[in-house]
């Protein structure tokens, strides 16, 4: 018996892991020292005043903070310029030649870009209508029309013209 296997994001997947693994690990030591300095600071400043010690902890515990920020946000541009240069460009020219909006945003062009969002948005409201219409017809028999049906549809969601 051959059982057909359910698609993986396994290159998305495993390189997310790998490089937040990484991040983890400088993270944690990066923390650890700027921990250690911090505490040791603090103990010398509060035998002067436990004023500048209170100071002294917060202003390291601002240190760690950002330095964690700025390697989360780090991580992210890695596995962004990784999956670009991987995989994205292969895709975006699939899409290209499939038609997809993506090609109706000229670079520069306002028009382009409000003709790409049209479409866009019809496509995801007749997908939704669609789906809307198909449990509302398994709820109840089938006695309005299609307008009515768009129209309820519309009511019942949250719309922008």
């Amino acid at each position: 018996m051959s059982m057909k296997r359910a698609p993986t994001n396994f290159p998305y997947t495993a390189t997310s892991y790998l490089t937040g693994s990484i991040t983890s690990i400088i993270a944690g030591y990066i923390g650890m020292r700027i921990a250690v300095y911090t505490n040791t600071r603090v103990t010398y400043t509060c035998a002067d005043s436990t004023h500048r010690g209170f100071i002294t902890a917060f202003r390291g515990g601002q240190v760690l903070g950002f330095v964690l920020v700025g390697l989360a946000l780090l991580n992210i541009m890695i596995i962004i310029l990784i999956f670009k240069a991987c995989w994205y460009n292969e895709y975006l020219d699939k899409a290209l030649a499939a038609g997809r909006p993506i090609d109706q945003c000229p670079v520069g062009s306002a028009e382009g870009i409000a003709t790409a969002q049209k479409y866009i948005w019809a496509k995801f409201e007749n997908q939704s209508f669609t789906q809307w219409n198909a449990n509302l017809m398994a709820a109840m028999p089938k006695t309005l029309t299609k307008d009515s049906d768009m129209a309820a549809f519309k009511a019942s969601s949250t719309y922008y013209a």
